[in-house]
């Protein structure tokens, strides 16, 4: 599913906002640690900002039929929050992940 908007401005005052409040991403610090990141994907086509989400399939054991952002839990490889994220967005959607672009970097929630 992709969500759009007319309100250019806004979006872009959106996305500098993110870029200020970026706490940058590092490495995970804890082997084998077990964590969950997901990626905001923001495009902007034919003059309008979208938003790309996922529909989890209903055969699913967690969060069946649920709307979410792409993304997952951690993998024995991955090197950080913002890799995790890349890598389980190209596995859910096919978004290449050397095209994209890290704009910031959310603080963690527990």
């Amino acid at each position: 599913a992709v969500v759009s908007t007319q309100s250019t401005g806004m979006c872009e005052e959106v996305v500098e906002r993110l870029k200020e409040i970026s706490v940058g991403d590092h490495p995970y610090k804890i082997e084998g640690e077990k964590s969950a990141s997901v990626l905001i994907v923001l495009c902007k086509e034919a003059g309008e900002w979208q938003v790309m989400l996922n529909k989890r399939s209903e055969e699913l054991r967690r969060h069946p039929g649920q709307v979410c952002f792409p993304g997952g839990m951690r993998e024995e490889g991955d090197r950080s929050a913002a890799d995790t994220a890349l890598r389980e967005c190209e596995e859910e959607t096919g978004l290449d992940r050397n095209i994209v672009q890290i704009i910031s970097v959310l603080p963690t929630v527990k």
